[in-house]
């Protein structure tokens, strides 16, 4: 639900995108130099959950302070045909303002209400929609040279005459490990280095988040059925699928008219210019002002769930892996204690510490030679690259 100004960002870059729909308003963006102060609103209705709605204006185009204002003086309440209302708290520094929703009834609209400086805007009412689980999620890879492709199987649906439209987001997990192990360290004060087990975690966890969300319509699918749908590819270069990888689901049924806002936004991201060009542009929303013709923009879908799909990818079935090459290390013989000491504070740290036997002139003559090699801290603890050492309890 963090999508802090992900409105505005697809916003700005719309520039000559005309997209019509029969079901929601339209908003035409005409804007003369004084015409910028624009509301722009973003969230869903769930229910039996926090939700979190998004409110941000944009400035003057000679604004210092950027095109974008949080806002964080607008009262905003979530009501029903049923006739209750739930307000909704007031939003802090980031313009995010939020609420416990109970379980929704699946035969009531729900709408948000939002009163601003004396306008008041509301979206659309609408029932909620429910969300199938998916039927499947999988990983397939084409050849040793190809990327690792994660497709998803929908569910049959009763109704195979009318399209279904899905909106994805995703959380990664994945493992990781050190690229050298070492259980020495430099004590300063002893002149020498100590021998210390399990000095380094030897496995740690990352985690990810999609921000901007995958969404796709079955029109083009027999039955209404999604089959082996390519949500997104991993290269076989990247370091998420090494070893262990986890990705997690969030799938969600969404309207029609929300598909469309969200196809057009994905659209301008892509193709189009910014917001404040002279041109004209046309963008669907469920958004309007209610007591004047203020101009408003953004979408407010209403959902009675979201369905979580948890699927795993081992790094062991990858082919073709392209393990980055281990990084130099560097040698010293018979290092003075201050040469160790400026070794440490540069960030390095001891992968050997051992004597050998050194023949200066005979095979009968020997001397010992104390050799070290060192590595940059990062390469033995994970932990510096971000990572967690304490193991999720679904990773394997």
């Amino acid at each position: 639900m963090k999508q802090r100004y992900y409105l505005l960002n697809m916003w700005c870059s719309l520039i000559g995108l005309f997209l019509f729909t029969g079901c929601i308003e339209e908003f035409e963006a005409d804007l003369s130099g004084d015409e910028t102060q624009i509301l722009a609103v973003e969230g869903t209705i769930f229910s039996d959950s926090l939700c979190n709605f998004y409110l941000s204006q944009s400035r003057e185009l000679n604004s210092e302070s950027g095109k974008y204002l949080a806002i964080t003086d607008a009262k905003l309440s979530v009501k029903g045909s049923d006739g209750s209302e739930y307000p909704v708290k007031n939003a802090e520094t980031d313009g995010a303002y939020s609420v416990q929703m109970p379980k929704l009834n699946a035969q009531v609209e729900y709408w948000l209400h939002i009163e601003h400086h004396g306008d008041i805007y509301e979206t659309l009412p609408a029932k909620p929609i429910t969300t199938e689980a998916p039927d499947s999620v999988v990983f397939k890879q084409a050849s040793r040279k190809s990327n690792v492709d994660v497709l998803i199987n929908t569910k049959k649906v009763e109704n195979t005459n009318t399209p279904v439209y899905y909106q994805w987001k995703l959380d990664e997990t994945w493992e990781v490990r050190p690229v050298f192990s070492s259980n020495w360290y430099y004590d300063e004060a002893k002149h020498t280095a100590v021998h210390v087990p399990n000095l380094y975690p030897v496995r740690g966890w990352m985690f990810g988040h999609r921000k901007e969300p995958f969404f796709e319509s079955t029109v083009h699918y027999a039955d209404q059925q999604m089959k082996n749908y390519k949500l997104y590819d991993i290269a076989r270069s990247d370091a998420r699928i090494f070893y262990m990888y986890s990705g997690l689901i969030h799938q969600r049924s969404i309207s029609k008219a929300e598909y469309e806002y969200r196809l057009a936004c994905r659209q301008a991201s892509s193709e189009m210019g910014g917001l404040f060009s002279p041109q004209g542009i046309t963008l669907p929303t469920n958004l309007r002002c209610v007591n004047g013709d203020k101009r408003v923009i953004g979408f407010v879908g209403v959902a009675m769930n979201e369905c979580a799909y948890r699927f795993y990818i081992d790094g062991n079935k990858v082919l073709g892996k392209e393990i980055p090459l281990e990084p130099e290390l560097l040698d010293s013989i018979d290092p003075p204690h201050e040469a160790c000491v400026s070794l440490i504070h540069q960030g390095y740290r001891i992968y050997h510490w051992f004597e050998e036997k050194e023949p200066p002139f005979a095979e009968s003559d020997f001397i010992l030679q104390l050799h070290t090699i060192w590595a940059p801290e990062k390469y033995f603890d994970i932990r510096l690259q971000g990572a967690t050492d304490e193991k999720p309890e679904y990773m394997p």
